[in-house]
C-alpha cells in the first residue's frame, strides 16, 4: 500500500446526509483546525468505496476542506476503503463519524480550549450545578409507545419485522 493517498481520487458524495451548515467563518475555522491537527484524521478515518469509483462514504467535509487548503494527498493511514462493508455498516459509519453525544463537565473543561472550538458555557449556572441522580420512573405497560426505524432496503426491514413479530410485538411496515 502506498504511504500517501491522492485526494483527487476521491469523489464527493452528492447525497451526503450531513452537509456543512455553518457560516463562512465557521468553515474557515474548521479548515484552520484541520490544517493544524491533520493527525486527528487517523482517529476518524475518511471512508471511501473503491467499487463505486472512490465515492466518499464519510469525510466529505474534511476532504473538501483539505482540497481548499491546497492539500494534494494525505497519509494512507487516514483513509479506509469500505468496498467490502455491508450497506448497514456503511450507514453506521456515516452516523458514527458525524454523531456528537455527551455533555461537557464544566468542572474539568478548559475554558480557553472550549472557546477555540466554539463551545460556550453559562459560567455562573453551569459551574454551580451539581449532578443529581434521575428519579426512578414507573412505566404503564399499557401505554402507547412508538418506535420508528428507517431501513435502507426492503430485505433488512422484513428481517427485523419478523424478529419483532416473533417477540410478540405489535409491528407494521410503513413505506
Amino acid at each position: 500500500m502506498s504511504k500517501v493517498f491522492d485526494l483527487s481520487m476521491l469523489r464527493i458524495n452528492p447525497q451526503n446526509p450531513f452537509p456543512f451548515s455553518g457560516s463562512d467563518a465557521d468553515w474557515n475555522d474548521f479548515k484552520k483546525k484541520l490544517d493544524r491537527d491533520p493527525e486527528f484524521l487517523e482517529a476518524n478515518k475518511i471512508a471511501y468505496d473503491s467499487s463505486r469509483d472512490n465515492l466518499l462514504i464519510a469525510g466529505n467535509k474534511r476532504v473538501q476542506a483539505l482540497r481548499e487548503l491546497g492539500w494534494k494527498s494525505i497519509p494512507s493511514k487516514y483513509v479506509i476503503d469500505c468496498k467490502d462493508w455491508s450497506e448497514e455498516k456503511r450507514e453506521r459509519y456515516i452516523y458514527a463519524s458525524n454523531w456528537n453525544i455527551g455533555q461537557w463537565s464544566i468542572e474539568y473543561a478548559d475554558d480557553e480550549m472550549a472557546e477555540e472550538f466554539g463551545i460556550e458555557f453559562d459560567q455562573e449556572n453551569d459551574r454551580n450545578e451539581e449532578y443529581q441522580e434521575p428519579e426512578e420512573q414507573e412505566y404503564d405497560i399499557n401505554a402507547n409507545w412508538f418506535l420508528n426505524i428507517r431501513f435502507t432496503n426492503e430485505d433488512e426491514c422484513q428481517k427485523h419485522y419478523e424478529e419483532f413479530i416473533e417477540k410478540g410485538l405489535d409491528v407494521k411496515i410503513v413505506q
